[in-house]
């Protein structure tokens, strides 16, 4: 550890770095962000995001912008970093999603089910290439919402095959990658999801008995 610093008494829930390693950004369980200097390690400025269950943050390519996430109620916000400015807000669907849930007992099946309405839940956002577009995940409907920054309209939504809290781009910006875990918290495969949404996992990687990492 090079150094360390007090920065708040709220849990950090997401942090990022900027590509030149200068500025990091902490979304905390407050619902507060703020933009740290790393060389000079101290607190630029913090403000409120008025999102009450942040999961995420991501920092633009260009290092001037940053997205949050929360999950209930599922928002999307693009700020401008050197100012703590709110540019967008995207509201995800407010329609309710019937999931069927399973009692975890010994010896419960299938017909043990108990089908509840389940709200949208945004998980990770990142940005598309270019950092004119938004990809976030859904995981009330396991799908990937694409969203223009600049009108905040949905461009696309895919459905890959699991759940979607970890979200990437290929180093070319041409394809999402969606990771599948196993029981040991193992790495073990990677959906690909072309822009023309086309899917493919990986040759010869586990699918059997894979899913989603959670928080």
């Amino acid at each position: 550890c090079m150094a360390s610093h007090v920065v708040g008494t709220a849990d950090i829930q997401s942090l990022a770095a900027s590509g030149d390693g200068k500025l990091v950004v902490l979304a905390d369980a407050a619902g507060d962000v703020a933009v740290w200097d790393l060389p000079e390690g101290r607190e630029l400025r913090r403000w409120p995001t008025g999102q009450k269950s942040l999961v995420h943050v991501c920092i633009s390519p260009d290092g001037k912008r940053a997205l949050t996430t929360s999950r209930i109620p599922a928002t999307l916000k693009e700020w401008d970093l050197a100012i703590g400015r709110e540019l967008l807000a995207i509201i995800g669907p407010q329609e309710s999603f019937f999931l069927t849930r399973y009692d975890k007992a010994e010896g419960a099946s299938a017909e043990d089910g108990i089908t509840v309405p389940t709200p949208v839940q945004f998980s990770m956002g990142i940005y598309g290439p270019g950092g004119r577009t938004a990809l976030v995940g859904d995981n009330a409907q396991a799908s990937v919402l694409h969203y223009d920054l600049a009108t905040g309209a949905l461009i696309h939504q895919w459905y890959p095959d699991m759940y979607t809290m970890r979200l990437a781009l290929s180093p070319d910006g041409m394809r999402l990658l969606v990771p599948l875990y196993n029981a040991q918290g193992e790495l073990r495969n990677v959906q690909e999801i072309d822009w023309d949404g086309n899917k493919r996992f990986q040759k010869d990687g586990q699918k059997a008995g894979c899913f989603f990492m959670l928080d």
